[in-house]
C-alpha cells in the first residue's frame, strides 16, 4: 500500500490548517475588540483571507502553483494571528499590572483601617472591597483578561475609587504617624515592581531612563519627612503614593508596547514578511505602532498580490474570458476588471481583447 499523499490532499491539508488559524485569529479577534481599538485593515484582512481561502478552494484540478498559493496564503493567516496574539499579550500585561497595582494599594489601606478603631461603615466597605478585588484577580487567574475591563459587576476603575474613598475617611480616624508608614510602604513596593518593569525593557529603549526624572522626584518625598511633623510627613508621603500610582500605571504599557514589539519582530522574521520599516529599531524603541502599521500593510499588499495572481490562473483556465471567469467563481465581473488593469500594468497579460455579440 502506497503512503504518497496526491496534491489534491496536500492541499486540502494545507487550506484546513488556513481555517483553523483563521478561526484562531478571530478568536483572539473577539477578545480584542471588547475593549481596544483594533486597526481596521487587519479587522478587514480577516475577511480578505477568508475569500482567499475560499477561492483556492474551488480550484478543481490542483497544480504546484495552487499548492504555493495555498501555503503563501495560510502563512499570511499565520502572520494575522500573530498580530492578535501579540496585541492580547499587550491586554494581558496592561490588565494584569492594573490589577496588581490596585490589590498592593488595597492591601494597604485594608490593614491600615482594620489596625485602628474606624468608623462602623467602614468594615462593610472594605469587605466589600476585598471581595470585587478577589473577582478581578480571579479572572485573571483564568486568563479572562478582557473580562476584566467588560464584566458589568465590577471594574478596577470602581474598586479604585472605593479605596480611595475610604483612605479620605481615615485622614479624620487614623494618626498622621500611622498613615504616612503606611502611604510609604505601598509606595516602596509600588517602586520596586517599576523598577522590574523598566529592567525588562530593552537596554536601547528610551523609556528606561525617560521616567528618571519623575522617579526622582517620588523618592525624594519620601527622604524629605525626617525634619517635618506628622501631619506633613503624611501629607508628602501620600503625594509620593499618587506619584508613584500614576508612574506604575504609565510604565505597564511601555513594558506591554516592547512586548509586543519583540513579538512582532519574531513574526516578521520567522514568516520571512518584507515590511517597510526598520525591526530592529522598532524593538529598540518599543515602538509597537510602527510594526503593527508595517506588518498589516504588508499583509494587505500581499492579499491584493495573491488575489491578482489567482485571477491570472483563473483567466487562463477559462481562455481569458471574464464572463467565463465570473460564472465559474466567486469573482464578479468588475471585481475582475478591477485587478485585470493591474495585471496589465504588471505586464503579466500581453493584451486585451473585447468581443461584442452579434
Amino acid at each position: 500500500m502506497s503512503d504518497h499523499i496526491s496534491p489534491t490532499d496536500t492541499f486540502e491539508e494545507v487550506l484546513d490548517s488556513g481555517r483553523s488559524e483563521l478561526s484562531a485569529a478571530r478568536s483572539e479577534y473577539d477578545a480584542l475588540e471588547q475593549t481596544e481599538e483594533v486597526p481596521s485593515a487587519l479587522v478587514e484582512a480577516i475577511s480578505d483571507l477568508e475569500r482567499e481561502l475560499e477561492e483556492l478552494d474551488q480550484t478543481l484540478n490542483v497544480g504546484d502553483e495552487d499548492l504555493k498559493l495555498a501555503r503563501e496564503t495560510v502563512q499570511r493567516v499565520g502572520v494575522l494571528t500573530d498580530v492578535f496574539g501579540a496585541l492580547r499579550e499587550r491586554q494581558r500585561t496592561i490588565v494584569e499590572a492594573d490589577i496588581s497595582r490596585i490589590e498592593h494599594h488595597v492591601s494597604g489601606i485594608v490593614t491600615l483601617a482594620r489596625d485602628h478603631d474606624v468608623d462602623t461603615h467602614i468594615p462593610q466597605d472594605l469587605e466589600t472591597i476585598e471581595r470585587q478585588n478577589s473577582m478581578l484577580a480571579a479572572l485573571v487567574d483564568k486568563g479572562r483578561h478582557e473580562k476584566v475591563l467588560t464584566n458589568d459587576r465590577v471594574t478596577p476603575g470602581e474598586v479604585d475609587a472605593a479605596i480611595r474613598r475610604v483612605n479620605a475617611e481615615l485622614t479624620t480616624q487614623v494618626s498622621d504617624g500611622h498613615r504616612a508608614e503606611t502611604y510609604e510602604s505601598i509606595t516602596e513596593a509600588l517602586l520596586d515592581k517599576i523598577h522590574e518593569m523598566l529592567g525588562s525593557l530593552d537596554e536601547e529603549n528610551p523609556e528606561r531612563t525617560a521616567f528618571s526624572s519623575d522617579l526622582g522626584f517620588v523618592k525624594s518625598l519620601l527622604e524629605s519627612t525626617d525634619d517635618t511633623d506628622d501631619a506633613g510627613a503624611a501629607q508628602t508621603v501620600h503625594t509620593a503614593l499618587e506619584g508613584a500610582l500614576m508612574l506604575h500605571y504609565a510604565v505597564a504599557r511601555t513594558l506591554a508596547n516592547q512586548r509586543v514589539a519583540v513579538a512582532l519582530a519574531d513574526t516578521v522574521t520567522d514568516s520571512e514578511l518584507s515590511v517597510d520599516c526598520n525591526v530592529d529599531q522598532c524593538v529598540a524603541d518599543g515602538d509597537a505602532e510602527t510594526l503593527i502599521g508595517a506588518i498589516t500593510d504588508a499583509v494587505d499588499t500581499e492579499v491584493e498580490l495573491s488575489t491578482s495572481e489567482r485571477l491570472r490562473q483563473l483567466l487562463n483556465e477559462h481562455d481569458g474570458s471574464v464572463l467565463r471567469t465570473a460564472q465559474a467563481t466567486d469573482f464578479d465581473v468588475a471585481t475582475i476588471l478591477d485587478h485585470l488593469e493591474q495585471l496589465y500594468n504588471d505586464g503579466q497579460i500581453a493584451d486585451l481583447e473585447v468581443t461584442f455579440d452579434q
